[in-house]
C-alpha cells in the first residue's frame, strides 16, 4: 500500500516545488520592474529643462512603463492562476479517494503545507502589488510635476523671447529711420553739388 501512495506524494511535492518556483519568478519579475521604475525616476530627475519639451519621449516613456507592468502581470499571474485552478481541481478529485491511514496523514500534512505556502505567497503577491501601485503613483506624480515645471519654464522663456524680439524690432526701426534721414541729407548734398 505504501508503494501506492509514494507516487502521489511525489507528484504533490513536485507541484509544490513548481508553485514555489512560479512565485520566485514572480518576485524576481517585480524586482526587475522596481529597478526599471527607479532608474526611470532617476533619469527624469536628472533631465535638464530643454527649451522645448520632448513630448514624444515623455509620452513614450509613460506608455512603455505601463505596457511593461501589464505585460509582466499578464505573463506571470495568468499561468500562475491556471496552475492554481488545476491544483484545486486535482485536489478535489483526489480528496474523495479513500487512503491508508498513514498515507492519508502524510498527504494531509503535505496538503496543509501547500495551503499554508499558497496563503503566504498570496499575501506576498498582494504586498508586492500594493508596493508597485504606490511606486507607480509616486512616479506618475513626479512626471506630472516635472511636466508642469517644463511647461512653466517654456511659457516664461516664450515671454522673454517675445520681449527681446520686440526690442530688436524697435531698434531696427530706429536704425532704418536714421538711414532714411541720412539718405535724404546725401541727396540734398548731391543736389547742391
Amino acid at each position: 500500500m505504501n508503494a501506492h501512495l509514494e507516487p502521489r506524494v511525489a507528484s504533490l511535492e513536485n507541484e509544490v516545488r513548481h508553485v514555489v518556483k512560479l512565485v520566485g519568478d514572480l518576485t524576481a519579475s517585480f524586482d526587475r520592474v522596481e529597478e526599471k521604475l527607479q532608474s526611470l525616476a532617476l533619469a527624469l530627475q536628472q533631465v535638464g529643462a530643454p527649451k522645448q519639451a520632448n513630448w514624444f519621449a515623455l509620452i513614450g516613456a509613460g506608455v512603455s512603463v505601463t505596457l511593461l507592468i501589464v505585460t509582466i502581470g499578464g505573463l506571470v499571474l495568468l499561468p500562475m492562476g491556471k496552475e492554481i485552478n488545476r491544483l484545486e481541481d486535482w485536489h478535489q478529485k483526489h480528496s474523495d479517494l479513500e487512503l491508508h491511514p498513514v498515507g492519508k496523514t502524510r498527504i494531509d500534512a503535505l496538503e496543509r503545507s501547500v495551503l499554508e505556502r499558497a496563503a503566504v505567497n498570496a499575501d506576498g503577491i498582494r504586498d508586492l502589488d500594493v508596493k508597485l501601485q504606490k511606486e507607480y503613483q509616486l512616479i506618475d506624480a513626479s512626471i506630472r510635476d516635472r511636466v508642469g515645471a517644463v511647461e512653466r519654464e517654456v511659457r516664461e522663456r516664450w515671454v522673454v523671447d517675445a520681449n527681446g524680439l520686440q526690442k530688436i524690432a524697435e531698434k531696427t526701426e530706429t536704425t532704418l529711420s536714421r538711414f532714411a534721414v541720412l539718405e535724404e541729407k546725401i541727396k540734398k548734398l548731391e543736389a547742391k553739388q
